[in-house]
């Protein structure tokens, strides 16, 4: 019938934004986009993974990627 429904919010995804500086530089920036594509498609105990995983969701992936590109050259 085109009826909307409201879904109540189930999910509430905190994240570290310390996370999203893979190299603890203090700035997100190349650096942490290179070490992000080094670890890219990794999983959880492979090498280069923990570093990479922004997210924490056991992949590092396009997920991971667009939230680090959402702080790019933040200073933090």
């Amino acid at each position: 019938r085109g009826d909307a429904t409201t879904v109540p919010a189930l999910l509430t995804i905190v994240l570290d934004p310390r996370r999203v500086d893979v190299d603890r530089s203090g700035r997100v920036d190349g650096f942490d986009l290179a070490v992000l594509a080094r670890a890219l498609g990794r999983g959880k105990g492979e090498e280069f993974y923990s570093a990479g995983d922004v997210d924490v969701d056991g992949l590092v992936d396009g997920t991971d990627l667009a939230v680090l590109a959402a702080r790019f050259g933040d200073s933090l």
